[in-house]
């Protein structure tokens, strides 16, 4: 799958070697991204899943994340998204959640000036940073 992070969008921490640390499972603000260097950002945790006894993991931490450490993260219903799939007719698009379809695991999103609500496959879209 091509690069699809970007600076202002909320990921999912889903690597296991993250889960050591307290951070599997956390969602994060991509708060710096370089085109330079495509598939790593600087996220900031915003919450946290579960944390065990003695972990030093922190609402508000900073860290180095690999893409492949990442997943897109689905709003509530009316939630503001973006299209991240540079490949996808409507990349860099931003809109508004209307629904999702999980049988075809695709999002169905708002974009204006768009006549039609466009279906996204749940990977190429993600929540943007409130």
């Amino acid at each position: 799958r091509d690069c699809w992070l970007r600076k202002g969008i909320v990921v999912k921490l889903v690597d296991s070697s993250l889960a050591s640390l307290g951070y599997q499972g956390a969602k994060a603000d991509v708060v710096q991204w370089d085109a330079s260097s495509p598939r790593v950002a600087r996220v900031v945790v915003v919450s946290l899943r579960n944390t065990t006894a003695g972990s030093s993991a922190r609402v508000g931490a900073t860290l180095e994340v690999s893409q492949t450490h990442c997943e897109t993260v689905l709003p509530a219903y009316g939630g503001s998204v973006v299209v991240v799939n540079r490949g996808h007719k409507y990349a860099g698009r931003n809109g508004t959640l209307i629904s999702i379809d999980e049988k075809a695991f695709e999002a169905i999103v708002r974009i204006p000036d768009v006549k039609e609500d466009v279906r996204v496959s749940y990977d190429d879209v993600s929540k943007v940073c409130a």
